[in-house]
């Protein structure tokens, strides 16, 4: 159900809820949990809580380690040509 209402599909989330609760109440005769309700009216009243927020994080940004080239057997003259080009500056590389 969260799922499709953060994908902007509302009216399919009610849906999958109106069918698990049918099928547990054929099935099983119970009741769909109290969170799970709780969730249907979140959605149906749109409440900002669902909405998707990313954790932030803080992380240091990351570096791009450099390994030994040697691993690149076979490739003696690209590996050549990709340590000439990263040594070239950027506004000499333009030409």
């Amino acid at each position: 159900m969260l799922g499709l209402y953060r994908g902007g599909r509302q009216a399919e989330a009610l849906r999958a809820y109106a069918q698990l609760a049918r099928r547990l109440d054929e099935d099983l005769g119970v009741t769909p949990a109290p969170e799970l309700r709780r969730l249907e009216e979140d959605v149906l009243l749109q409440r900002s809580k669902l909405d998707f927020a990313p954790a932030r994080t803080r992380s240091m940004p990351m570096t791009q380690a450099r390994g030994p080239t040697d691993r690149f057997i076979g490739r003696r003259v690209e590996v050549g040509q990709l340590s000439t080009h990263s040594a070239t500056p950027e506004a000499d590389r333009r030409s």
